[in-house]
């Protein structure tokens, strides 16, 4: 058993709009990474599906980049995101993970220019593909999951329950008891 920290939505910018999210721990990437897989096998085989993320006009191959990194050096990491780099759609899984994480945003506009649209996996993926300043090859999506999977980075680690010391480390050595010695008598029986 673990004790995991309480979570609570964070403010955070990207370009004009301001997002508040939860962080996305490890428990919640896997979650949108197997939804994220679910969903791309799905919409290979559904078309119709693609509207469900506003993409209704969009070609397969804009999606589904097998090569796709971070830029400027960013990397995803933790096990099984070459999975989804590779075969399952690094925007998909992107748009996954907002649903799980995203709490409110402002500086957003739907279709029909509706200020600060509901979260909806249309609203969130029409969002996503654009770029974050014009003319850059970073968009929303990488963005948003090189954000959220910074949130609570100075918790240190998941599931790590003890505070850190005057040190930086769990100082643990000043909260334990001394060392015992050679004055306890042996236990009734023990021989």
């Amino acid at each position: 058993m673990r004790l995991v920290p309480p979570s609570v939505p964070q403010d955070f910018e990207i370009g004009p709009v301001r997002f508040s999210a939860l962080p996305a721990t490890q428990f919640v990437r896997d979650l949108a990474q197997n939804r994220g897989r679910k969903r791309a096998r799905e919409m290979v085989q559904q078309q119709q599906l693609w509207a469900e993320y506003g993409l209704e006009n969009t070609s397969m191959a804009d999606i589904f980049i097998p090569d796709a990194g971070m830029p400027d050096g960013e990397a995803l990491d933790g096990e099984g995101m070459d999975d989804v780099l590779t075969g399952y759609g690094l925007f998909i899984y992107a748009v996954e993970l907002a649903l799980l994480t995203l709490k409110g945003w402002q500086g957003v506009e739907s279709e029909a220019g509706e200020a600060d649209p509901a979260i909806t996996r249309r609203n969130i993926s029409l969002l996503f593909l654009y770029p974050v300043e014009p003319g850059s090859e970073r968009t929303f999506a990488l963005a948003y999951i090189a954000k959220v999977h910074g949130l609570g980075a100075p918790l240190a680690k998941e599931g790590n329950v003890f505070a850190s010391g005057p040190s930086g480390n769990l100082d643990l050595e000043a909260k334990s008891a001394g060392p015992a010695g050679n004055d306890a008598s042996p236990a009734q029986g023990a021989d």
